[in-house]
């Protein structure tokens, strides 16, 4: 990727956007945004697209790093009224159906470079890719400025703003929504906060115990959906969370459900985070960071059935250790050819093999410990093995929300296939029958 613009726009003291810092602040920096020309080559050398953009710089504690991460804008006073190519055409989401974009990110690695691995974020928001979650997809890329090489980067889904869910959910159509971010200080991304408000109202007023108070939410959120997104947060240690790095959005619609957002997952393989710290109880402890939502919605017995399942769902298929090894070999080693002169344009001084060694530390302990996590929580008896064999001409078995087949992430054999399931609870198994079987 190539991006050019006179130099005094981008480096100039006073008002180039790529200068930041100001006395002992070294996190100002201009939110202007200005045009640029930006080429996008593919690795065989084909040109993907071309075109004048208006760039602004990305994140807001990062812009203190000498590389810096950079918003995309297709803008039809510059003659690119979106981005007319399939960026993403590779990724396991949705994101390789879009073969156009009104915008999209060229993101830096920020303080995470100080992390062991930089691309966390990446690896543990990919993880998901085949889930119901709204992610950021993701391919690496090398950027240069002005002819100068700029080193690795990632280009990124912008995931909180309108274009996306016009565009992943609505087929472009100019439906309206909500987007609402959590943090220190929230933010109002588009629309307005009143359902939001008047949800949380209801929750203060109503026993969610209560069976029709629960079916009342459930027209109000998309519970499946948050179950997901909470229980991908606490396996992959996004420690920074809950009530930060939060966000959540609904269209406007009568019958529209609140979504969750996943975004800045960097924390997880660092230093400092180690897959023994419990966040099962970081979550649901009132004397730790509850998330105020789940702890709520877990004094009700099927929703607490419902997200202890999904969670053994996940661990026998997303999250299992050798799914979660082969994701994390496939990225390094994508990236591995261009890490020495990534790190000589920098200066970087740390270790790219021992991190590597790290990380896959951390990865191939996680699952146990979060096994654990769920068990010493909730109150379980423990954990069983179940064991399902199936002549898989004839059919295939289900049990809780996965179908053991070919298609089922981690399922190696789907007829002798057997998984980790939490004791105490109801585990639905049902047959499935190919046309012309019956069970």
């Amino acid at each position: 990727t190539t991006l050019a613009q006179a130099y005094d726009i981008l480096f100039d003291p006073d008002s180039g956007i790529l200068n930041t810092g100001a006395g002992d602040n070294p996190f100002v920096h201009s939110e202007n945004r200005v045009p640029a020309n930006i080429e996008f080559f593919e690795p065989d050398g084909s040109l993907g697209f071309n075109g004048y953009y208006e760039i602004k710089l990305h994140g807001f504690t990062s812009v203190a790093n000498p590389q810096k991460g950079l918003h995309v804008y297709a803008e039809p006073w510059l003659g690119q009224e979106t981005i007319d190519y399939p960026i993403f055409k590779e990724s396991l989401s949705s994101a390789n159906e879009l073969d156009h974009f009104n915008r999209f990110i060229i993101r830096a690695w920020g303080t995470a470079l100080n992390w062991e691995i930089f691309f966390s974020d990446a690896y543990h928001q990919s993880l998901m890719a085949n889930a119901d979650q709204d992610i950021q997809a993701y391919r690496p890329a090398v950027l240069f400025i002005n002819g100068e090489y700029w080193g690795l980067y990632e280009l990124r889904e912008a995931n909180k703003n309108s274009d996306y869910y016009q565009a992943h959910y609505f087929e472009d159509e100019d439906v309206p929504v909500d987007i609402l971010e959590l943090g220190t200080v929230d933010f109002i991304e588009a629309g307005d906060p009143d359902h939001w408000f008047s949800l949380l109202n209801f929750l203060d007023n109503n026993d969610i115990r209560d069976e029709e108070n629960y079916a009342y939410l459930q027209t109000q959120m998309d519970i499946d959906n948050f179950i997901t997104y909470i229980i991908h947060c606490i396996h992959t240690g996004k420690m920074d969370w809950p009530g930060h790095n939060e966000a959540m959005w609904r269209p406007r619609t009568v019958d529209g459900k609140w979504r969750w957002i996943q975004f800045d997952m960097d924390q997880g393989l660092r230093a400092g985070v180690d897959s023994s710290y419990d966040m099962v109880n970081h979550v649901t402890n009132e004397e730790v960071l509850p998330h105020p939502l789940l702890t709520t919605l877990l004094k009700n017995n099927v929703f607490k059935n419902l997200f202890i399942n999904t969670f053994a769902d996940l661990i026998n298929t997303s999250f299992l250790t050798e799914v979660e090894i082969n994701h994390f070999t496939q990225m390094s080693d994508e990236l591995e050819p261009y890490i020495p002169e990534f790190f000589d344009r920098w200066g970087f001084e740390f270790d790219w093999e021992e991190n590597k060694i790290l990380a896959l530390d951390q990865i191939e302990n996680r699952r146990d410990q979060r096994i654990a996590q769920v068990i010493d929580n909730f109150g379980l008896s423990g954990g069983s093995k179940i064991t399902l064999m199936t002549d898989s001409s004839k059919g295939n078995i289900a049990i809780n929300n996965l179908v053991i087949n070919n298609e089922t992430i981690g399922v190696l054999d789907p007829e002798n296939w057997n998984g980790t399931f939490f004791n105490d609870l109801p585990v639905r198994i049902r047959a499935i029958p190919k046309p012309g079987y019956r069970f």
